[in-house]
């Protein structure tokens, strides 16, 4: 008789144990499904950015993800290029500019390059916003830079020259604005302690 209690429990015991790693194996392979999932996403991104102001992308990374199911966020959205937009070449660039061109939606606004957006403020005056493309600044023969595999010194000093005359015009135009504050945007932060920047 004890010694049916005794195989009774180690069968409970078992049985307890199969549950266990079961339930460790399914919470394993779901894991390792969703780190799957995540670099597949990560590689189409990297490989192939928005073609066209109406690439599919736009729906299931742009439009699915932020403005669908957040409504509070389908508000202007005022973006500045980074290096991997420039990573896929002209036709990426082009295509985020198109969209807002297009005029697709009422959120991406993206006008130009670099650009500006004044803000009035109800009795303190006006804030002017300043959006630049800190990429071109930045020289790099990285090929995250540019889809040949890096941009030439003659290149960056032109992208350079470009740059720094959008910027000052742009400075201008706000100055004689007469706004209180100037906020600068751009993907690179002037200063960083960061790895990469």
């Amino acid at each position: 008789m004890q010694e049916t209690s005794k195989m009774a429990e180690n069968l409970l015991l078992l049985q307890r144990w199969g549950i266990i790693f079961t339930r460790m194996y399914l919470f394993i392979t779901f894991i390792i499904i969703i780190t799957i999932t995540i670099i597949i996403i990560i590689i189409i991104i990297i490989i192939k950015g928005v073609s066209s102001a109406t690439d599919s992308l736009w729906t299931s990374l742009f439009v699915n993800v932020y403005t669908k199911p957040y409504p509070s966020l389908a508000i202007p959205w005022y973006p500045v290029f980074g290096n991997h937009d420039y990573g896929g070449g002209a036709s990426y660039v082009q295509a985020q500019l198109d969209r807002t061109q297009q005029k697709i939606d009422n959120y991406w606004t993206f006008p130009a390059t670099n650009y500006t957006k004044i803000y009035h403020i109800p009795k303190n005056g006006m804030v002017g916003m300043l959006f630049i493309d800190t990429t071109t600044l930045a020289p790099s023969e990285n090929k995250c830079c540019n889809q040949n595999g890096g941009i030439s010194l003659d290149v960056q000093e032109q992208r350079i020259k470009n740059q720094l005359y959008h910027i000052e015009k742009n400075l201008i135009k706000l100055n004689k604005l007469n706004v209180q504050w100037i906020l600068v945007y751009g993907h690179y932060p002037i200063f960083s302690k960061g790895y990469y920047h």
